[in-house]
Order: C-alpha cells, then structure tokens, then sequence
C-alpha cells in the first residue's frame, strides 16, 4: 500500500495526517517529542478498525457484494489471511465509490 492509500484510509476513517518536512504523514500526536505515524494498514488491529469504519457508515454489505463480484478466481484464500490485502482492498472498494459519486456528481 502507498502512502497515498495509507494517507486516504486513515482520513477516511476520521483520524488526522500531518504531512511533515521527511515527506511522509505522520498523526498529528507525538510521544516523547518523536511524531507518531499514521496506521500501516498492515497488521490485524488496523483491518479491524477499518471494518468498524465500514460497518458504521453502512458500507459493510456493499463492500461485501463488491468484494464477492472481485475475488471470482482471482486470488487464493491463502492471500486473504493477510491484513495488508485486506486493507488495500477496502481502500480500492472506497476509492471506487467515491469515483462514482464524484462522476454523479458531474451528471
């Protein structure tokens, strides 16, 4: 996942990027005076917020029905035991939706 999907996930999700002097986004908190950064959108903890995310805006079914018409064949169960595809998946399912309502938006 880029920086790019990292940075829209987790605005999505409501948290905040700080866009520092390194280049990267880091969360706006800080411990010890170092800046945290953003989730990874790699580990179980992050997929787990980002299906609460969905689930609470009522995204969940619609991702679930996007996600059954994607994955027809195309990968294996075993790469789905990985948070990180996970993730980016959502992050594409969202990235779809907010294409379409942008191009409504235009009609």
């Amino acid at each position: 996942m880029n920086e790019s999907d990292r940075k829209f996930l987790t605005e999505w999700g409501g948290e905040k990027c700080v866009l520092l002097d390194d280049g990267k986004y880091y969360s706006g908190l800080s411990v010890a005076g170092e800046p945290l950064p953003i989730r990874t959108f790699d580990t179980w903890n992050d997929f787990g917020w980002l299906q609460e995310q969905l689930k609470d805006r009522g995204l969940l079914h619609g991702f679930l029905a996007w996600f059954k018409q994607i994955i027809r064949g195309n990968l294996f169960t075993w790469e789905l035991r990985r948070p990180f595809i996970r993730c980016q998946l959502i992050c594409d399912f969202l990235g779809e939706r907010k294409k379409r309502e942008e191009e409504t938006q235009m009609d």
